[in-house]
């Protein structure tokens, strides 16, 4: 191969790694950008969340104070402000249940093995009991 092959191969390849390396670091950097400004909106919703349920508590404590009989639909929208509070993390939650069902039965199934440190000591009071029965 000649000499003025292998320096245009290498300057090719060069380009090839130095465009990758730009592609990748501005797709990076951009993901950054949109996770950034979605946790920013997350956050401006719980502050309009927060603030809905203080005007709402606030109310509903001032009519308490004014009336003896309580008022039932305030204290219902009080309860669904709450609610949707914890609407992100029952959809965490929910989105990893499969996962743990998952593993709790192969933990079931395939119980780990006792370790080196369990086997030396012998037996626990436990099993000692059990053992006794």
């Amino acid at each position: 191969m000649d000499v003025a092959h292998v320096s245009a191969m290498a300057a090719l390849g060069g380009s090839v790694v130095g465009g990758l390396t730009a592609g990748g670091t501005t797709w990076l950097s951009q993901r950054a950008h949109v996770r950034a400004r979605q946790i920013a909106h997350e956050a401006g919703l719980r502050e309009d969340l927060y603030r809905d349920f203080i005007m709402a508590a606030s109310r509903a404590y001032s009519d308490a104070l004014l009336n003896s009989e309580p008022q039932i639909p305030k204290l219902v929208s009080l309860y669904a402000i709450e609610r949707a509070f914890w609407q992100p993390v029952r959809l965490q939650l929910a989105e990893r249940a499969p996962i743990t069902a998952a593993q709790l039965v192969r933990w079931v199934h395939h119980p780990r093995p006792p370790s080196d440190e369990a086997l030396r000591s012998g037996p626990t009071t436990e099993h000692r009991v059990r053992t006794a029965e």
